[in-house]
């Protein structure tokens, strides 16, 4: 990821999905979740394929507090999306 970075490449939603997945299935919650920090500073919104991923991770990593603010950053940002709309 970092060396496609590295060459130019843009990630877009689907390859930022991808990695977070990967991470979430090593049981990697701290990487999981350092790539959907990248992901929003990179202007992505919520992208709940990620977040989902994401929410797995710290699932299994037993972290059940920052799993349940992921969710409740979903559910904020879709209550803002249908105020706006």
């Amino acid at each position: 990821f970092d060396s496609m970075v590295g060459v130019g490449v843009v990630p877009s939603a689907v390859s930022y999905s991808a990695l977070i997945s990967a991470y979430e299935k090593c049981g990697k919650w701290e990487m999981a979740l350092d790539v959907l920090d990248r992901m929003k500073r990179a202007g992505f919104g919520v992208v709940v394929t990620a977040y989902t991923a994401t929410i797995s991770a710290l699932s299994r990593g037993r972290q059940w507090e920052k799993a349940l603010e992921l969710f409740q950053q979903i559910e904020e940002s879709l209550t803002k999306e249908k105020t706006t709309a």
